[in-house]
């Protein structure tokens, strides 16, 4: 069973909620976090798969592709992971695209009023707004075991898939949380992240302040 196989296996599990009746209209494209880069996922059996699916298709239809951003590939440290991802890059097997600005401010105001804008690295914020531009063409599927992202996927409705997943059926994030920030000394919380208290100048840590079953 090929990897492309197995993904639209699980789209028909109990956890089908993540993707999208109208995923079936458009060309999938997959969308890596910095993980599945440094963990050397088989991104070349994933191309080859779509590619046959593909054959069939209206050739007016956008071909399916795996891309991640600038910033993501800055992540990638390990020299063997960053050599095979710079192959990869120059094979075609992984197309480098970033968002637009705008589309980081329209997600912006969701993720702070959920406290994940502050939990989220500017890198993690990007892939998250690249998955919502290409809701326009394609079929965004995120590649990521990052639990915040999930998080924020299940606020932004964006699919995502953990990668180690795929074939031993580890388990899915069941619940979207809501975060607020504690001062660790007053105990005064805030919805926004601050390094300090605004009241007492003590440490901000997160707290959970609300929890919502994702549906099945």
């Amino acid at each position: 069973m090929t990897l492309l196989t197995r993904l639209r296996k699980e789209k028909n599990g109990k956890n089908n909620k993540s993707w999208p009746r109208e995923m079936e209209k458009k060309p999938s494209c997959w969308i890596l976090d910095a993980g599945p880069l440094l963990e050397q996922f088989p991104v070349e059996s994933l191309v080859h798969s779509a590619a046959i699916n593909l054959s069939s298709s209206p050739t007016h239809q956008p071909s399916s592709f795996v891309c991640t951003t600038s910033n993501i590939v800055k992540e990638v440290k390990s020299d063997y992971a960053r050599a095979l991802l710079e192959s990869r890059i120059r094979n075609g097997l992984i197309k480098i695209l970033d968002p637009n600005p705008k589309t980081l401010q329209s997600i912006k105001k969701q993720l702070q009023k959920n406290g994940s804008w502050w939990i989220l690295s500017p890198a993690d914020r990007e892939i998250l707004a690249l998955a919502i531009e290409l809701k326009k063409t394609h079929q965004p599927i995120l590649i990521t075991n990052d639990f915040e992202i999930q998080n924020a996927c299940s606020l932004l409705h964006i699919t995502w898939q953990e990668f180690n997943r795929i074939g031993n059926r580890k388990p899915k994030i069941k619940d979207q949380i809501k975060w607020i920030f504690q001062c660790t000394q007053c105990k005064r919380k805030y919805r926004a992240f601050t390094p300090n208290c605004p009241n007492c100048g003590g440490k901000l840590k997160r707290k959970v302040k609300k929890i919502r079953k994702i549906p099945e």
